[in-house]
């Protein structure tokens, strides 16, 4: 079945739409030419306005012309960061470690680039924590590289969405930073309300409840996908797709949960995606009659399947736009357009008005007692 076909039943799969964001760009000469030429059309013009807004607030005139589809430098990230409210400067200097290193004419990846915003606002604490994130018995989950910086990046909203005609620009966080990437990251930044930055202290105590085996094993490959970006109708962290290519390897909602349970090689025959069907949508799974008992959102456990909607508990069928996995503890992890891609948000924190029920896949459910 093509990815259309299967995505046709619900035009917003994912979640929330993504706010236009816009981003810091790598550093250009910093002398203003003479003339005003107007910038070549290109595919990253949609950073546009976000480098003319940096270029007037940080006097940073050249980067309102740069090249957006050029790789940022080290020095252009520096001066980004210029553009970064911290809580206090005094909170700046002592939580914050130097954010760039190096030569300043070198390159930087996309990954490096969110470590460094995340570590200028004052939030070290709550990635280290991330990083090292664990159960309460103990046991440490296996975080991507930098998955930390890339949750709180997506948490406060410094890692856009493009559309979908633009999705071959994507690009996951091992990858090397764009002045349009920066330019947009920077603008972001910028503009971060207050309340939403001490919103992410929360992180700074994440630990999970514990898990069985197979709970984790959902757990650990939807986790593993943190720093792909978001991708409609993605499924796959390449862009060659079983289920037809892809504009770039990523996910949109019911695509991670599809991997979580049925993608990488040792969970195809496990048996855990048992009843959730084929790859399919999440308004599909919400209402199929094989896809598990309900359970009220407050009992979820890690593996169950929280499901959204515009009207929350009375959401209806053909309705229901975005699906997570439940983690325990309120937590969740799942791949949002308003995030940029895959993430880990608390259920207080995360569309609290479209939350409408959850589900307990089959495979994770408690074996019925014989009568």
């Amino acid at each position: 079945m093509s990815r259309l076909a299967c995505l046709l039943a619900v035009g917003a799969l994912g979640g929330l739409a993504a706010p236009a964001l816009a981003v810091p760009a790598a550093e250009p000469s910093t002398a203003a030419p003479a003339a005003a030429a107007a910038a070549p059309k290109s595919p990253h013009d949609w950073a546009r306005p976000a480098a003319a807004r940096l270029a007037a607030e940080l006097g940073w005139p050249a980067l309102a012309r740069v090249g957006l589809g050029r790789a940022a430098t080290r020095g252009a990230l520096a001066r980004a960061l210029a553009a970064v409210p911290t809580r206090s400067l005094a909170e700046r200097l002592t939580l914050a470690p130097p954010a760039v290193a190096g030569d300043l004419s070198a390159g930087v990846t996309l990954g490096a680039a969110r470590r460094a915003f995340v570590r200028a606002l004052g939030l070290e604490e709550e990635r280290r924590a991330l990083q090292s994130l664990r159960t309460e018995d103990g046991a440490p989950l296996r975080m991507p590289r930098d998955a930390g910086s890339e949750i709180l990046a997506r948490e406060l909203g410094l890692v856009p969405n493009l559309p979908e005609p633009l999705e071959a620009l994507e690009r996951g966080a091992a990858e090397p930073l764009r002045y349009a990437d920066l330019v947009a990251m920077a603008d972001a930044a910028h503009r971060i309300e207050g309340w939403r930055l001490w919103g992410m202290s929360r992180y700074k105590e994440i630990v999970l409840p514990a898990m069985d085996a197979a709970r984790r094993r959902v757990v650990q490959a939807a986790v593993s996908q943190i720093g792909v970006p978001y991708v409609w109708g993605g499924e796959w962290p390449e862009a060659a797709s079983p289920f037809g290519p892809q504009a770039v390897g990523g996910f949109d909602c019911s695509g991670l949960v599809w991997w979580a349970f049925s993608g990488p090689p040792d969970l195809r025959t496990s048996g855990l995606g048992d009843g959730l069907g084929w790859r399919t949508t999440a308004d599909r799974i919400a209402f199929s009659r094989t896809a598990g008992a309900r359970v009220p959102l407050r009992l979820t456990r890690a593996g169950d399947l929280v499901f959204f909607g515009p009207k929350g508990k009375r959401t209806r069928r053909g309705h229901v736009s975005h699906v997570a996995i439940a983690l325990g503890g309120g937590w969740i992890v799942h791949s949002s357009g308003s995030r940029g891609g895959p993430s880990i948000s608390h259920l207080d924190d995360y569309w609290t008005a479209g939350a409408a029920f959850a589900r307990r896949p089959p495979a994770l459910a408690p074996p019925a007692v014989p009568a």
